[in-house]
């Protein structure tokens, strides 16, 4: 009875060892224009990846691309089926995706209820509250709006717009 146990045991573990899920890689390379990167897992002694597609916030015709940079820690899933739909592979790692960024780093206590687009020392950022307003703010630069053809309109239906210049106490 105990060599069937250790048997059985022995083939789980083995086919576990083979199934790939998730796990913790860091890039080594990020094409931002083709979204594919090359990683190197942090688990297990595997080899780099290429070319692995990395996922974005999408819908419809609106996107977010996150800037990833080398050494950043992401998470890799391997889909259970072949990306390119060739051959019978399931869980392979030719069929991983790099679908977040991990964080090092404490997030922010401030706007915990609140849509945060941010760079990570706070001092660029842009809220959106759950009442609906919008903040753009910055510490150190210029804010930019460009419109290549058309007007940039400012509009305050039931309220004003109000433009102040800080250096001239206007």
């Amino acid at each position: 009875m105990s060599e069937a146990v250790g048997f059985f045991d022995g083939f789980a573990e083995g086919m576990m060892d083979g199934l790939r899920v998730a796990m913790q890689a860091e890039i080594l390379k990020f094409d931002h224009v083709a979204m594919k990167a090359d990683i190197q897992p942090l688990q297990g002694d595997l080899p780099p990846i290429l070319d692995v597609p990395v996922s974005l916030q999408r819908a419809g015709a609106f996107f977010i691309r996150m800037p990833f940079k080398k050494g950043n820690k992401v998470i890799v899933v391997f889909n259970d089926y072949p990306l390119d739909d060739a051959g019978e592979r399931r869980h392979h790692l030719d069929d991983a995706m790099i679908v977040s960024g991990l964080s090092e780093m404490p997030m922010p206590a401030e706007h915990e209820n609140d849509l945060l687009i941010a760079h990570e020392n706070m001092k660029t950022k842009i809220v959106i509250d759950e009442v609906g307003s919008i903040s753009i703010l910055t510490k150190q630069q210029d804010i930019s709006l460009t419109s290549e053809q058309g007007n940039i309109n400012l509009t305050a239906p039931n309220g004003l717009v109000n433009i102040s210049d800080r250096r001239n106490g206007s």
